[in-house]
Formats: C-alpha cells, sequence, structure tokens
C-alpha cells in the first residue's frame, strides 16, 4: 500500500464486519499485515473486501462523500504454516490498483481467497477458561500415531491487593507509615500503583496528621498481573487537624513597654493536646546600622533593576 492518509476511515471487511482500519500515514510503499481470526474463515470462498474510506466511515454512503485516494497491490491471504493464498483475479503481484474516488473510481475491492479441505490441516477449540478453577490444567492432543500433551496454567483471579490503611479510622497522634503488598498466586504481579489523594507515592510512604491536610482522604491501589487480571482498591481515611492555632497575644507591640513585663500569649490547640510555646527574641534594623546594614543608590533604566546590587554606584550613606 502507498498513499494512505490516516485522516480517512481505510479499511478492511469481512460481510458486515470492520477487521482492521489503516490508522498510521503510509506514504511510501509498505507491506501491511492484518490479522484474522481462524472463526472469520471458512473452508471454500471467503471475501474479504480493502475499503477506500471517507473521514466518518469505511463503508459506501453519500457519493458526494469525499474518500482517501491511495494504491495497493499483491494482496494474499497468509495461513499460519506460511501458504500463500492469492484471487485468481488478482493473481499478479504487480497490478496495482488505483482506490478511491479520484481517476479509476474504486471505493471498495473484493479479493476471494479460496481454502481447500487440504489446506485446512489444523483444529481449534474456543476453551472457556472461566469455568474451571485456576490452576495448572494438562491438555492431551493425539490422533491414531501419536499424543501430545502440554501443562499450562490458567488464571483468571485479579490480585490480592491490602494495605495497613484502615477503611474509615480517624488518624490522630503524628507519624504514621502508609504501606501496601499486591500478591498474585499464579501469574504474578506485573505492574502496580499507590496513588494517595490522585498522586502516586512510593511505599513505605511516612507521613503525619500534621503534614496532611485535616479531613477526608482516599488512598487507591491498583494491580495488574502478567495475564492482565487487575484489581483496584480504595480506602478513605481522615486526619485530624492537629497544628496549633496562631498563637495570639494583647500587648500593644506599635508602643514601647517600659519596666519588666512578663510576656503572654493565647495558645489555642484544635484538639486540645499539650502545646510547648517558645519565644524568641527580634530585632530591628535601620540604614543608621551600620554595622549590619548596607544602603545603595543607583539609578537604573528598568524596574526592577537587572541586579540586587547596581555597580558603579553602590555606596554605604546614612540618613
Amino acid at each position: 500500500m502507498s498513499g494512505i492518509n490516516t485522516y480517512f476511515q481505510n479499511g478492511v471487511t469481512i460481510g458486515d464486519s470492520v477487521i482492521h482500519i489503516f490508522d498510521d500515514w503510509i506514504a511510501q510503499w509498505e507491506t501491511i499485515t492484518v490479522k484474522i481470526e481462524p472463526e472469520q474463515l471458512d473452508i471454500g470462498d471467503n471475501t474479504i473486501t480493502i475499503r477506500a474510506g471517507n473521514k466518518a466511515t469505511s463503508w459506501e454512503g453519500d457519493p458526494g462523500e469525499n474518500r482517501d485516494d491511495y494504491n495497493l497491490r499483491n494482496v494474499r491471504l497468509v495461513l499460519s504454516n506460511g501458504t500463500e493464498i492469492r484471487d485468481v483475479n488478482h493473481a499478479d503481484p504487480t497490478t496495482v490498483y488505483d482506490m478511491g474516488d479520484e481517476g479509476t473510481y474504486r471505493v471498495a475491492e473484493d479479493f476471494i481467497f479460496t481454502i481447500s479441505d487440504q489446506q485446512a490441516t489444523s483444529i481449534a477449540y474456543k476453551w472457556d477458561t472461566t469455568a474451571v478453577a485456576d490452576g495448572e490444567h494438562t491438555i492431551n492432543v493425539r490422533d491414531l500415531d501419536e499424543s501430545i500433551e502440554a501443562n499450562v496454567f490458567i488464571d483468571n483471579t485479579a490480585p490480592a491487593v491490602s494495605t495497613n490503611v484502615e477503611e474509615g479510622k480517624e488518624y490522630k497522634g503524628g507519624v504514621f507509615e502508609i504501606n501496601a503488598t499486591f500478591t498474585d498466586a499464579i501469574a504474578g504481579i506485573e505492574s502496580s500503583r499507590v496513588l494517595l489523594d490522585g498522586k502516586e507515592i512510593d511505599i513505605p510512604y511516612a507521613t503525619s496528621s500534621g503534614k496532611l491536610t485535616s479531613g477526608s482522604h482516599e488512598l487507591k491501589l491498583e494491580a495488574t498481573d502478567k495475564v492482565g487480571n487487575q484489581a483496584t482498591k480504595v480506602v478513605t481515611f481522615s486526619v485530624v487537624n492537629e497544628n496549633p492555632d496562631k498563637p495570639v497575644s494583647d500587648t500593644d507591640a506599635s508602643q514601647p513597654i517600659n519596666g519588666d513585663p512578663i510576656l503572654k500569649v493565647n495558645v489555642l490547640d484544635p484538639t486540645n493536646d499539650a502545646v510547648d510555646v517558645t519565644f524568641y527574641q527580634g530585632y530591628q534594623y535601620t540604614p543608621n546600622d551600620v554595622d549590619r546594614v548596607k544602603s545603595f543608590s543607583n539609578a537604573s533604566d528598568i524596574e526592577p533593576p537587572d541586579t540586587q546590587v547596581p555597580s558603579g554606584g553602590d555606596h554605604v550613606y546614612r540618613r
């Protein structure tokens, strides 16, 4: 194929079923393989249609709807053992078919592949594995001359997911650790992840009621085993607000205080926990404190200046 535009629904159909849509750009000649399931084929004639689609569908519709234009050649049906079958009316692999609605008007081309009894040598059996127990099973295939046996494992069970975080629990009292386990008895774990409030975290994850915002939180655990079984577990928990409120002082700090004042603040804690209060000495600096403060004077063409300390005119000064 060549000249495929991915915006058009060019595809392969059998009967009323769309088997494949060419969903990639194909500018130059390229061999494309389309998988066809055995149950879609019969002994005898099989009609497979390749279509030039419009932007909405592969099927014929409004004749005024623009369809893609591309080239097609060397179409064949390849069986699982490598046998190639060609349509007797499209047998020349060098013949190019002008698909689309420009030039040769060909919006669909049928290819008829005939499968003989001799070519249909395989036997298939659709096994509903959900009807049997998980674990090891023995499959035996035999004919008149020999017998072949194989052991297979059935796994239709999702991984087991657990966490130490308890559903509905209110966490209080400092640090706690979030942990989780993922196990799958047969196939094994392919991937897993843990999300706290929608953000992925690494486990074990150390946190605390002080670090998390107060209120409800969601812990989500996801796991997929090596055959595609998936499991999801969601745990909702909450933490209390353990951060003390901002201290409140009744002292008017805008006026000088004489004598030996006693420092007092009013401290509240939302959970009535004991609170340690520490006072720190504060300092005030002015430009007159030249041993601790540097002041600069300069002019700049832009605001703010490119540099914090302009060169050329900086000097220490007093007001």
